[in-house]
């Protein structure tokens, strides 16, 4: 029990140091918008919106899930821009290149 506890914690500490690279998977529609959003602590959230081509038949926004950004949301929204909805992906704090939350 010792032992798997050690092992547990080492794995802990090296899964926290290791530095996590965002993907890049830029959008390949549309006319697409690179926005910030700022925050009320002066941070910023990095957005992309996405219109398509055709006249849009409304916006439709997607938040990524722990440990993503917004790059990864891409293939997802791909189906909604060919649908001809506007998307709007953002990238949380502390991922992407949104600027990281003091705590």
């Amino acid at each position: 029990m010792l032992l798997y506890l050690i092992f547990s914690f080492f794995l802990s500490c090296l899964v926290q140091q290791i530095p996590r690279h965002s993907v890049q998977d830029p959008p390949d529609w549309g006319n697409i918008l690179d926005a910030k959003i700022p925050a009320v602590d002066g941070g910023i959230l990095k957005v992309w919106r996405i219109e398509p081509e055709q006249p849009s038949r409304s916006t439709v926004g997607f938040a990524q899930g722990w440990s993503r950004n917004r790059d990864r949301m891409v293939a997802r929204t791909r189906y909604f821009g060919c649908w001809g909805f506007t998307t709007a992906i953002h990238s949380a704090r502390d991922h992407g290149q949104s600027s990281p939350e003091d705590s």
